[in-house]
């Protein structure tokens, strides 16, 4: 037959994720893939032109899920400068590649040192709700599917015959006596 394959969800990475993420930045996968351990707390949401802490956690998680052992590149030339289209870092004593890094964003009017520019921004800045939310679906077999859907309408059926049944017979049904 026509069979179909769904990925499965690591539920332990989902769970490790969703804790780094919204309950606490001393988390399991930062703890793994830091030098040091993060403090506690909520990762801030604050994004700027600068590269602070957090936004370094976040990259790191995100390192870490797309990390590739790169055996090719010895571990004593594995570095940022390297020419690769990876991003190169030493992880747990091999040279591992990611395509996630990070950049300074900022304006030329820094390096000018003109702080009134009309010609280049000196200043951005975004914010994040505070409030967010996930949603999960689960995609159920079809074999499932159609069991229920079959199984409706055959209890639509019963129950559409035993209602003609009183509709038909209800003079003897509801007689006066």
């Amino acid at each position: 037959g026509n069979s179909t394959s769904y990925a499965v969800a690591n539920s332990t990475l989902v769970s490790d994720t969703l804790e780094c993420l919204a309950v606490n930045k001393n988390c399991s996968l930062l703890r793994d893939s830091l030098y040091q351990d993060p403090t506690d707390g909520l990762l801030s949401r604050y994004s700027s032109v600068g590269i602070r802490n957090d936004t370094k956690y976040l990259l790191l998680l995100a390192q870490y899920y797309s990390k590739k052992l790169l055996d090719e590149i010895p571990v004593e030339s594995c570095n940022s400068t390297t020419p690769s289209p990876w991003y190169l870092f030493k992880y747990q004593g091999g040279c591992y590649g990611a395509m996630v890094n990070t950049t300074y964003a900022s304006s030329p009017a820094f390096l000018l040192g003109n702080y009134t520019s009309d010609q280049y921004s000196t200043w951005t800045e975004s914010r994040w709700s505070a409030s967010y939310g996930i949603r999960l679906f689960m995609m159920t077999d079809q074999q499932e599917n159609l069991g229920i859907f079959v199984g409706g309408l055959v209890y639509f059926v019963v129950l559409s015959m035993g209602i003609w049944q009183c509709h038909r017979k209800r003079e003897l049904i509801f007689a006066e006596t």
